[in-house]
């Protein structure tokens, strides 16, 4: 399949009216050209370099968002742990197997509600 422009042809062309084009230009107009060209290659590098340091600020707040939940999850652990939670004493299964006198089983039941009213005292609720 043939085009119907020939490119080697047509891209021969361009660059001899290009060329023609530079030769016509006055001294002024070809120091202007070559100082835009200057402020532009000038203006690529910041942006570049503006695009290297906003990656990096982007990937150091990523970090500092993902640093404070850690940091709060693990000091809660911390703070769960630390309070250790006084249990009462089971029942020994010998009192479970025969007849409770009704006495034991009323002091187990004041252990108990001392028990829980200390750690409530401990915690603060009271």
């Amino acid at each position: 399949m043939t085009s119907k422009f020939d490119s080697e042809r047509v891209q021969q062309q361009v660059t001899r009216v290009l060329d023609e084009a530079n030769d016509s230009l006055s001294q002024q107009q070809l120091s202007d050209i070559s100082q835009a060209r200057m402020n532009a290659l000038r203006l690529a590098r910041a942006a570049k370099s503006t695009d290297a340091q906003g990656a990096n600020l982007s990937w150091l707040k990523r970090h500092y968002q993902l640093a404070t939940p850690v940091a709060v999850a693990v000091l809660l652990a911390v703070l769960v742990s630390y309070n250790q939670i006084n249990t009462v004493p089971a029942i020994p299964a010998e009192m479970m197997l025969g007849e409770v006198p009704t006495e034991e089983l009323a002091l187990l039941e004041d252990l108990e509600f001392a028990s829980w009213l200390a750690e409530q005292e401990q915690v603060g609720v009271l």
